[in-house]
């Protein structure tokens, strides 16, 4: 910058040549970013889809390993007769 004649720094041309080329790599590594966090969203979102869908299976093997043998008091399971 340059003093002008009231004594405020003035911008050249050139200055403001490499102001504005800054400018523009900011905004492509903003949108560069934001591409990014929707691709970690998107994946965030699989992984969770795909941890409920482990726990809903889970759940399952449990309920039909419960039916499958049943306890009485003494803890000793009797094999499918309850089918």
């Amino acid at each position: 910058m340059t003093a002008s004649s009231a004594g405020h720094p003035r911008w050249t041309d050139e200055m403001l040549d490499e102001l504005a080329d800054s400018v523009s790599e900011l905004r492509g590594s903003v949108a560069d970013l934001r591409d990014s966090m929707d691709g970690v969203r998107l994946t965030a979102n699989a992984l969770l889809q795909i941890a409920a869908q482990q726990q809903r299976n889970m759940d399952e093997v449990r309920q039909r390993e419960g039916r499958k043998t049943s306890h009485d008091k003494t803890g000793w399971g009797t094999d499918e007769m309850d089918r």
